[in-house]
């Protein structure tokens, strides 16, 4: 990775290939760490009592996941020999918050209603995605992990840390398409590729723009919880199907919160200029 990454005392860089280097690292302590924690805590007597299996099962998928920013970020921290910081809330108040909300909402309706729905049509995935909606006895861990571990995990990894490198190497456009593809590949499945792939130029643009990973993080939970909550409850949906309709609602929905989005971003750059007028 030493030779891929390149930078000074100020600035941390990363190119495709020490991106690529950095996810595989990050797969290889991730199962490597699972790997003790499993036996550990899969023992007869936790198997034997449910909420017990739960928790166990809960650590086995965070624990690895905190060993491996960790451990990137000490791999970072020392070839660069400095302080990077991960940027977690830079510009940030509560109606970017909502905005990034109903972007990702807008963007599910349109997104499932075009895409997703095009591709079901012409494929195998439907299986697929019915075969998602039955229940499992970890119900629960799958709902969190899904929801919140992964998610966070997620952003730190590839907007927080990746595209961070790659906005520093390359052109903003082109660090959040490079990200993103390989976020989407990272899925290993069609479906999940265009969604994830294209979900991640959402999230990375949030990030560019705000330098907040609380931002993108907030989107990407919405988004996985919306499909879960589709996945494992949209068969007691009554009256709901994707149609013009849906699609149509749903650019508005992501259109209205775009420019809310940018109205509020550029007063809080002017909030800030401002602040520093005065202070001067």
């Amino acid at each position: 990775m030493n030779s891929e990454v390149k930078g000074n005392e100020n600035k941390f860089e990363l190119s495709v290939i020490g991106a690529l280097l950095m996810i595989v690292c990050a797969l290889v302590v991730q199962f490597v760490a699972s790997i003790p924690l499993a036996g550990l805590l899969g023992g007869k007597y936790i198997s034997s009592h449910k909420i017990l299996e739960s928790i166990a099962e809960l650590l086995i998928n965070i624990i690895p996941r905190i060993l491996v920013i960790l451990v990137i970020l000490k791999v970072i921290r020392k070839d660069y020999k400095a302080n990077f910081k991960i940027n977690y809330i830079r510009k940030f108040n509560f109606k970017l918050l909502l905005c990034t909300v109903f972007l990702m909402i807008g963007f599910f309706l349109w997104f499932q209603t075009s895409f997703v729905a095009m591709i079901e049509k012409f494929s195998s995935l439907q299986s697929f995605a019915e075969g998602a909606t039955e229940l499992d006895k970890n119900f629960y861990v799958d709902i969190i992990v899904s929801v919140a571990v992964a998610p966070i995990y997620e952003e730190i990894l590839m907007r927080g840390i990746i595209l961070e490198g790659f906005l520093n190497r390359y052109k903003p456009i082109t660090s959040i398409i490079i990200s993103s593809v390989i976020f989407g590949a990272m899925h290993l499945n069609i479906l999940m590729f265009l969604n994830a792939t294209i979900g991640a130029i959402i999230f990375g643009t949030i990030y560019y723009k705000t330098r907040s990973l609380v931002l993108s993080i907030a989107c990407h939970i919405v988004h996985n919880l919306i499909i879960n909550f589709l996945q494992y409850f949209g068969q007691y949906i009554k009256g709901f199907d994707v149609n013009i309709i849906s699609f149509l609602i749903g650019i508005a929905i992501f259109t209205i919160s775009a420019v809310f989005f940018k109205r509020c971003l550029k007063r809080l750059d002017s909030d800030d200029t401002n602040l520093k007028k005065n202070i001067a």
